[in-house]
């Protein structure tokens, strides 16, 4: 944290050149344990999606969160091109209900088919992702749900931004808004509203996103507010545990594989490599290895990620039981990011 802040300007801006460099040139922390995650995750798959074990319903923002993982382990391209063309398939069923659309899910299908180099259009479906998105895009630069109920926030608002600017031109009102949700203190919030922030409830996850959307957006030509990428970096930075973890908010406070993940990919952008490590280290002793895994309940599991050591503590005592299968399946493609931080804003699948 403090070497840090005691970092050149320089180092910064060198840093956020990452961002256009080929993914060859951002080296992995931990690339053998990211790509047994990515086998692991594999496994959970069922004809090309990730089903909800309590509901036994297809799980589609899982899907794409392990679609997400496999292209960034690079160890089975033909299983991640199967996952997009089962996504795609079932479009509608994820981005929307009774005639309403949801911005987030629309945002993450258009970005994971930028990531496969498909455009935006799946014919079978009569959809076009972007257009569809940029219906949703409010005078404000907000983009929202079009049902009465609206659940965007941050998050959607990120990968709207990362989405948008990949598949053609990004409106400026949607990075501004976007920017109007850091606080004063570096960090962004996750719930949005219209007036900037002073101080609110801070959020890893909502401020590894935004750093990512913002770094792409200023690649783009966008205007980017003055240090708002370096402030939320330095949050970032300073929030991060001296084991190298990050926690969660709200109902996911405490240190976890899943935020780690996230920041870790934030902190490789901007050239925090240090940062990244640490992050990814911490994450990989909570990963099912062989050699915790040999003699115990957990071993048919091996190489999956614990969301934190209270999970992986009662792997090893009772094996990944069926209540306990969607958060391991939740945990290990996020945190994956950790052991291999490539970031989404050139994410690129073969």
């Amino acid at each position: 944290m403090t070497n840090f802040l005691r970092a050149t300007a320089a180092a910064l801006v060198a840093g956020l050149l990452l961002a256009l460099l080929p993914l060859a040139a951002v080296h992995a922390s931990h690339p053998d344990r990211a790509d047994r995650a990515a086998d692991w995750e594999l496994t959970q798959l069922q004809n090309g999606r990730i089903r909800n074990v309590a509901f036994d319903v297809p799980d589609w923002g899982l899907t794409l969160d392990t679609y997400f993982a496999l292209v960034a382990a690079g160890n089975h391209p033909r299983a991640a091109r199967g996952v997009i063309r089962t996504v795609s398939k079932n479009v509608r069923e994820y981005v929307s209900f009774e005639g309403d659309f949801f911005a987030g899910p629309v945002a993450k299908t258009l970005l994971a088919r930028r990531v496969a180099g498909l455009g935006p259009r799946i014919g079978s479906a009569r959809l076009d992702l972007r257009a569809k998105l940029v219906s949703l895009v409010a005078d404000s630069g907000r983009v929202r749900d079009s049902g009465r109920n609206d659940f965007s926030n941050a998050l959607s608002q990120s990968l709207s931004v990362l989405a948008l600017s990949r598949s053609g031109r990004l409106r400026p009102a949607t990075v501004r808004f976007l920017a109007r949700q850091q606080c004063n203190g570096g960090y962004f919030r996750l719930q949005m509203e219209a007036r900037g922030c002073r101080r609110g409830p801070s959020d890893v996850d909502a401020t590894a996103f935004a750093v990512q959307a913002l770094v792409r957006a200023r690649a783009e030509g966008v205007g980017v507010p003055r240090g708002a990428v370096r402030d939320a970096a330095r949050w970032l930075a300073r929030t991060q545990r001296n084991n190298g973890s990050f926690s969660g908010q709200g109902p996911t406070q405490g240190p976890n594989t899943n935020s780690t993940g996230l920041a870790a990919q934030a902190l490789r952008l901007v050239g925090l490599d240090k940062a990244a490590r640490q992050a990814g280290d911490w994450v990989v002793r909570l990963q099912l290895t062989r050699a915790k895994a040999a003699g115990t309940p957990a071993r048919g599991d091996r190489w999956a990620i614990a969301y934190n050591r209270g999970d992986l503590r009662l792997a090893l005592d009772e094996g990944v039981t069926a209540t306990k299968r969607d958060v391991w399946r939740r945990s290990t493609p996020q945190a994956l990011f950790a052991l291999t931080p490539k970031p989404l804003t050139s994410l690129r699948g073969s």
